[in-house]
């Protein structure tokens, strides 16, 4: 009875020691994988701050010590002791390449011959894991840490800065398209007004004439127009108003302008998109009150020949102030085109190279 007795009791004590020790495994095994989810989750949040934090304030990472992680402390729920070592005591290992990339925007804007050269980072963010030795080697170039598997129970997260700085070029362009789309509606507003009937008449010879009804002068010199010589043939009398009119094309419209824009074929004027278009650069034209122009509000009569526009003369400070390069557009007016304006963009620092412009042309007035 005594041994029987004797043997439970053991039996109890077996089973409680064998409870107590795979309670005491089973938490060990749960904290280290607890700790391998922390560090992994720190890796993923150190990419969130660098992406959507940093390069979302700044186009460039200047400036910045990729060596130390707390760069991330404002953008994460890590502590700075979880950034400056990870769950058993090591220090992260981080490493980077660089590489140029050309980034294309996604929008429709017309797009100049260059965009946007970014230099594109690679990082791999590295843990010794919960063994607290480094198994991996760490990579010399950028090849090896795409392709890098991590050894023994290492932890390693890759990712790079190309998304961010792509969503940053998108950006730069969103400003450059509503710049474009301002321009042109406002231009088309100006050509409208022009070309309607409560436009402000042209007095020619003591004569009263539309700007409409201008065009149709300068579109009748066009067909008197002698390709071979590059000159007008003569003065031309037409009807308008109901009665006759001596038309000097000479005079009044520039032979040169239309040499230079229209197409000739064989001596002849070909009538093209670009012919029907000439008037809009003519000299002569651009005198006559509320001549079209892609100056904005500005004053042609006060521009200089080439000029810089200030964003308010178009109503878009409120786009530039918006552009992630610190409202580094240009706005470029050339009177001998006032139905063209050019957007520029020319910056660089150690993480970008943009040279890049688009050519905007104000609605022909044809498509009206």
């Amino acid at each position: 009875m005594q041994a029987i007795f004797f043997f439970g009791m053991m039996g109890v004590f077996f089973s409680l020691v064998t409870s107590v020790t795979v309670g005491l495994f089973q938490n060990a095994t749960q904290i280290k994988q607890q700790r391998i989810e922390r560090t992994k989750e720190i890796m993923r949040e150190v990419e969130f701050a660098l992406n959507d934090g940093l390069l979302q304030e700044n186009p460039s990472l200047q400036g910045v010590n990729l060596n130390n992680l707390s760069f991330a402390l404002p953008y994460t729920s890590a502590t700075s002791d979880e950034l400056s070592q990870d769950p058993w005591g090591t220090n992260y290992e981080i490493v980077s390449f660089s590489e140029n990339v050309i980034l294309l925007a996604d929008g429709t804007g017309s797009m100049g011959p260059s965009s946007a050269i970014a230099n594109v980072t690679t990082f791999g963010l590295f843990s010794a894991g919960p063994d607290k030795t480094m198994d991996t080697p760490l990579p010399a170039d950028l090849a090896t840490l795409k392709f890098l598997i991590p050894s023994g129970d290492d932890l390693l997260h890759v990712f790079s800065s190309y998304d961010a700085m792509n969503r940053t070029w998108n950006r730069a362009f969103e400003v450059d398209n509503t710049i474009e789309d301002v321009a042109i509606e406002m231009y088309t507003r100006k050509l409208k007004r022009f070309l309607g009937p409560t436009a402000t008449p042209v007095v020619k010879d003591g004569r009263s004439f539309t700007p409409s009804q201008i065009l149709n002068q300068y579109s009748t010199c066009l067909a008197n127009f002698n390709a071979g010589s590059g000159s007008f043939n003569g003065n031309m009398v037409v009807n308008q108003n109901g009665s006759d009119y001596t038309l000097q094309c000479a005079r009044d419209f520039s032979a040169a302008n239309i040499s230079a824009c229209a197409e000739i074929s064989a001596g002849q004027i070909v009538v093209s998109p670009q012919s029907a278009s000439c008037w809009m650069s003519d000299a002569n034209m651009v005198n006559i009150p509320g001549y079209p122009h892609m100056a904005g509000n500005a004053s042609m009569a006060a521009l200089p020949n080439v000029s810089s526009l200030a964003p308010e003369a178009l109503g878009v400070e409120h786009e530039v102030s918006r552009d992630p390069f610190g409202g580094n557009v240009v706005l470029e007016f050339d009177k001998s085109t006032p139905h063209r304006l050019v957007i520029r963009r020319n910056y660089a620092d150690v993480d970008w190279n943009i040279n890049y412009y688009r050519e905007v042309e104000g609605v022909d007035p044809n498509a009206l």
